[in-house]
């Protein structure tokens, strides 16, 4: 993998080279590809896990989406406010909240949001992607979390076949033009900063009934729409999706790195806030 050779600073200079995803190109995607995979509950669990809360914790939780981990977490926490600027998700997290007591959702970008409040724990589940400088935004994750509080981002590790099927595509059909975001690349880069990260991996399976269906999810698993670009791009994806196929369906395992650290007043993040 490019990513592997990498040193710590280098991994700094490649994060902020990564792709910036546009929501509106892969939200369509992404609600369809939940429909068939294991995702959301185990990576949920797993959180869980690693935040560990109580009665007292508060929660920031980034790029809230539907709020199935929001929900979860109420359930523990004292209280949690999701950022959420996407309308069609924005509509279902307010009727999915409608009346809770301990559940605050903000309208704003993460770039817009602003609060007084210091938090317990501020996750980020695969958001890191959507901000052009992600540098700055883990620095501005980082300032809502309180002195020794908990800062969590999750991203694809590249162990993942999800991830390598993106990078193959890239390096076929772009010539390794595409940069992506990594957990492995976002650990360098903050032991490089003066962080102590962790990282705990989570394995997902995601089971596409058909290569059709596969093949229409081209922007989320791709980067690539095939249905209206270049013929090749869609035979080039066709090779990847069909090493992955059995009995007809097109499984694919991921692996997500969810990496967690503490704030201290020690490290250089602030110093990346622009």
């Amino acid at each position: 993998m490019r990513q592997e050779t990498a040193d710590h600073k280098e991994n700094c200079n490649l994060l902020r080279q990564a792709e910036t995803i546009r929501y509106d190109d892969i939200s369509r995607d992404n609600r369809r590809f939940d429909q068939y995979t294991d995702e959301k509950t185990l990576l949920t669990q797993r959180l869980i896990e690693v935040l560990n809360p109580n009665s007292t914790t508060t929660v920031l939780d980034i790029g809230a989406g539907e709020g199935y981990f929001l929900a979860e977490m109420s359930k523990l926490a004292h209280r949690c406010t999701g950022v959420e600027p996407d309308p069609i998700m924005l509509e279902r997290l307010l009727r999915r909240f409608l009346g809770s007591h301990n559940v605050e959702i903000d309208r704003r970008r993460f770039e817009d949001f602003q609060t007084e409040e210091r938090f317990d724990a501020v996750v980020s589940a695969h958001t890191l992607s959507f901000f052009e400088d992600k540098l700055a935004m883990i620095a501005k994750m980082a300032s809502f979390a309180r002195e020794g509080g908990l800062v969590v981002i999750v991203a694809h590790s590249i162990l993942g076949r999800q991830y390598q099927i993106l990078e193959q595509f890239d390096r076929q059909f772009r010539r390794g033009r595409l940069l992506h975001v990594s957990a492995e690349l976002l650990c360098g880069c903050l032991e490089s900063l003066g962080v102590v990260p962790k990282m705990d991996r989570v394995l997902t399976k995601t089971i596409l009934p058909s290569l059709d269906i596969a093949l229409s999810l081209g922007y989320f698993l791709f980067r690539q729409d095939l249905d209206n670009q270049d013929p090749m791009a869609k035979k080039t994806a066709m090779s990847l999706l069909l090493r992955n196929m059995v009995n007809h369906e097109v499984q694919i395992d991921t692996i997500h790195g969810v990496v967690s650290f503490r704030k201290t007043k020690d490290s250089k993040l602030e110093d990346k806030r622009s």
